[in-house]
Formats: C-alpha cells, structure tokens, sequence
C-alpha cells in the first residue's frame, strides 16, 4: 500500500464533503415538514445515544487505526496483521457494547418508549466494527470513501421519496439511516476481502495496543460528549420540541464544517508517517497550509450564516422553525471555533501522540460544555444548548494551544486570522444595507451571496495579496 498525491486526496474528500452538505439540503426540508419539529427531536434523540454507544465500541480506533497504519505505509505483511488486530479488538468490543445496549433499551425508562426505534437504529452498532474507514484513510485511499459515501447518499435519497410519506414514517426514516451505514461498512469489508486482503479474527498481540487505544478512547467519549451532549441534556431536561429546533441549527452548521477541515482530514496520516519518519520542517509546512485554509474560509462562514439566519431558517425548514434562528446564529460561531479546535486537538496533539494533552483538552470542553448545559437549558433551552456549545469548543481550542505553544509544536499566524476577519466584514456590510431588500427569499439569497462572497475574494486578493484568492479569480476570470 502506497500514499496518493495530497492534491488527488483533497480533491475526493472536497467532493465528498460537498456532497455531505448537498445530501441534506435535498433532504432536510423535505423531512422537516413531513415528520414535524416533534418527530425530528425523537429521531435525534435515539440516534444520539446509538452513536454514544457506537463511540464506545469503536474505542478510540478512528485516530489510532489511521495514525498506526499510516505509520506502516509500505510494508503490506506490517499493514495486514496490525489490522487484524485492531479489527479483532473492534469485533470483541462491539459484541460488549451491542449487550449493554440491547439491556438499557428494556431497563432504562427513557428508552422503553421509544424502544422500537433504538433497536432499529442500533443496527449501525451491531456491525460496527465492519466501519474500517481508519484503515482506508491511513492508507489514504480516499477514492473508496468518496465513491462509496457517493453510491449510498444516492440510493438513500432515492428510497427517502419513496419510503417517507407521512409522520408515522418515522420508523422508516430511522431505518434508512441505519441501513446506510450498515452499506457503508458492508462495502467497507468486501472492498477489502476483494483486493486479496486476508481478515481474521486473533487474541495475539492485542495487549500492546490497549493502552494508547484507552487514552483515545477516554479523548473521543469526552470529544463527542461535548458535540452530543447537549443533545442528549435537552431531551431530559427540556422537551422535543426544543431540541428538533436546536438539532436543526446545530446540523445546519456542522455539515458545513468538514468542508473548511477538507485539507485537514487529509495530512492526518500524512503527518503521522512524516513524523515517524522524522520530516519535521515538511510536516511544518503541511501544518501551515492547513491553517491557512481553514482560516480563509472558516471565518468568512461565520459572518455568512449569522446574517443569512433569519430569511434562511424559514425558508429552509419551514415556519415552524423560527424558533431556531438565534440557535443557528450562536452556533454558526462554531464554524471557525470548532475547525480550530479540531485543528489544535485532532491533527497536532493527537497526530503527533501526545494523547494524554489531547485528552485534557477534551475532558476540559466536556465539563465546561456539560455545566453550562446544566445552567443555561432550564432557562433559554434551545438557545442556552448553543452557548454552551460554543464554550466547549472554546475550552478545548485554548486547552489544546497551550500545550501546543509550551511544545513548540505550531505557531498561529495571527496576521493571516486579522486579514480574514477584516475581509469578513463585508458581510455585515452587505446584509445591513439589503436587509430590506424586497427580492423573494431565494433572490435575496443569492444576490447577497454574490456581492458578499464577492467583496470578500477581492479584498482578500486586492488589499491583503492572499495568493489562493488571486489564483481563484484569475482562473475563473480566464474561463
């Protein structure tokens, strides 16, 4: 197994991520208005606590899986028996985790009333340890992944029209989530068995692997207790309605994410076999490319999704969602907080083994995400789940750049993040002066998106010579 080519990387996982955030604009307002804001809280509901226990029975492989075998890019007789064990680990824990969740859904309260849906959805769990994409992106066949995710969205939207006719579709809406997944890791496996790989299950050599597996595991429950928590903390203390208007805003935003993080998902493994191999000042450069990135397009998203919330939420939703516009424009902080937090905590502390100042870091955002939960719910609800969201992420960002400048491991370049945000203000300036624009929604969308995007690329390439701007313009005034 070979590397690819960065560029040919980050071109499928662009198209990948464009097509996870095409998947639910073509999806969500169809199934906000079929299922209703009550429906859309219970969906959210069960599959939250299905990905809690799918996180506990992936352990902490994601990042492990990824950065082992990324390590060992190379050598095939290395690749092959270290996925067999780690896959042999995934196997024994997903037996584990399936049992426990299998007796909560009859035992916990909670649970008991919806228990038709949990054992629906927990069919992503029962197979979890067939999710081998560690393996795929440590070997950085990101083609697989694109192209799979690609077949099965399209499949899933195809029986979505079809299946999903009313509000008592819920059932159906849930089993569809599932069996997309179960696709995605079917195909996983056979793809695998297909290429002459030989999978088998051992007992051999699994010890050595426990220890860093533990640490990222404790690292990613705390990871996603601050993504999910709030989701889970407003379904008990609150009621579905507040959280189908909160899920709503919170996932408007987070599917925009992972295209600003693109580059970033990417280096993972490729930073990994070059610190094994002892590539510092490349790794550097890699690591530069990628803040930069994020940054141009991150921060200029924030000031976007704050002032296109009042006429987008409605429209895109429906009426029945106007109360999550101020959940959506808190979250859309969230943008440039939570890549930058990704950034410091996933691809440097993480990627570079220091597991135990990753996990501080995300321990950190847990507590203070759970206690401002705790705190602000009862009183703003849907509203007090997005503050409390954003100072998780804060609180991991700060954690993780501490313990990145006390190891001299990366630098922010603060120039670069003052030229964005400067160039950022000419959304503001655009949404202040057609805030009364009379141009139907979808005009008043598109109009605004072209003089703000617009204004943005040119102060970016006129004023602060930002190279990729130029590049942009210049090729798409050449075509």
């Amino acid at each position: 197994f070979y590397m690819g080519s960065i560029k040919i990387n980050f071109l499928y996982n662009a198209i990948l991520n464009v097509v996870n955030i095409l998947f639910p604009v073509v999806t969500i307002p169809y199934v906000s208005r079929i299922l209703g804001v009550e429906q859309i809280g219970i969906f959210s509901f069960v599959t939250t606590i299905v990905s809690y226990f799918s996180l506990f029975a992936a352990l902490g492989m994601p990042l492990y899986g990824t950065r082992e075998i990324a390590k060992r890019v190379g050598n095939q007789i290395e690749i092959n028996n270290l996925f067999n064990e780690l896959f042999s680990i995934n196997v024994i824990s997903s037996l584990v985790f399936t049992t426990l969740f299998l007796i909560s859904v009859y035992v916990v309260p909670a649970f008991v009333e919806n228990r038709s849906y949990f054992l629906i959805s927990g069919i992503s769990l029962y197979f979890c340890a067939f999710n081998i994409d560690w393996f795929y992106s440590g070997i950085e066949n990101f083609r697989l992944i694109t192209c799979r995710s690609i077949v099965v969205k399209l499949l899933m939207i195809v029986c979505l029209f079809l299946f999903v006719k009313s509000r008592n579709d819920l059932s159906v809406y849930i089993l569809l989530n599932s069996l997309a997944l179960l696709g995605n890791q079917l195909w996983n496996i056979l793809s695998l068995r297909y290429s002459g790989f030989k999978i088998k299950f051992t007992v051999h050599s699994l010890k050595k692997h426990i220890h860093p597996l533990v640490i990222l595991l404790f690292s990613a429950i705390a990871m996603q207790i601050y993504l999910m928590i709030d989701t889970v903390m407003l379904g008990f203390m609150s009621d579905y309605t507040e959280l189908g208007l909160y899920s709503s805003a919170i996932k408007s935003i987070r599917i925009i994410m992972p295209l600003t993080i693109a580059l970033s998902v990417v280096l993972l493994p490729r930073l990994s076999y070059l610190k094994e191999n002892g590539s510092k000042e490349e790794a550097s450069g890699l690591l530069n490319k990628a803040f930069e990135i994020i940054t141009l397009f991150s921060v200029p998203l924030v000031f976007f999704f704050f002032a296109v919330s009042d006429k987008f939420v409605p429209f895109f939703f429906g009426t029945e969602y106007v109360g999550a516009i101020v959940p959506m424009k808190i979250c859309s902080l969230l943008i440039w907080i939570g890549n930058m937090s990704y950034f410091s905590s996933v691809q440097i502390l993480a990627m570079f083994s220091y597991e135990n100042k990753f996990l501080l870091s995300t321990v950190a955002g847990m507590f203070v995400n759970i206690l401002g939960n705790l705190f602000l719910i009862p009183a703003w609800g849907a509203v007090g789940a997005s503050v409390a969201s954003v100072m998780g992420e804060i609180s991991v960002t700060f954690v993780a750049f501490f313990y990145i400048y006390r190891y001299h491991l990366f630098e922010i370049r603060w120039g670069y993040l003052f030229k964005c945000v400067i160039s950022s203000f000419s959304f503001a300036i655009f949404a202040v002066f057609m805030y009364s624009v009379e141009l139907g929604v979808v005009g008043w969308l598109i109009v605004y998106s072209v003089l703000s995007w617009g204004a943005y690329l040119l102060i970016q390439s006129l004023i602060f010579k930002n190279t990729f701007c130029i590049r942009f313009l210049r090729f798409k005034f050449s075509n």
